[in-house]
């Protein structure tokens, strides 16, 4: 699973993998367990399991980081970033002529010209 990541305006990248080190890391800083640490990630916000997440996230960008720097940072500024769900036909033209108008109850509607 591949996923983006926003702290302070900057766009980090997790690619899924999770090591052992970093694991143990985790359960260090926030006493969770994997099973409980994503739930309470990104359901609980458990705001230990955000910084531990957020440290391994600046860690594995390269950046210089202490667990002091992270302690200190605004947890207002960590996002999960949805992307939106690919569609199978983007690029092609949608042909939305024979499709009912959702705005009715998905009769033909009546434009008010007629051919007779």
């Amino acid at each position: 699973m591949d996923a983006r990541f926003e702290i302070e305006g900057r766009i980090y990248e997790y690619d899924g993998k999770i090591s052992v080190e970093d694991a143990i890391f985790i359960h260090e800083k926030s006493g969770l367990g994997m099973a409980k640490f994503n739930k309470e990630l990104m359901i609980e916000l458990n705001p230990l399991a955000i910084a531990a997440w957020m440290y391994l996230l600046k860690r594995r960008a390269g950046e210089a980081v202490r667990w002091q720097d992270i302690m200190k940072l605004d947890l207002r500024t960590f996002n999960v970033i949805f992307d939106e769900p690919k569609d199978p036909e983007e690029g092609e033209a949608k042909d939305t002529a024979d499709q009912p108008d959702p705005t009715t109850s998905g009769e033909t509607q009546n434009t008010g010209t007629s051919s007779t």
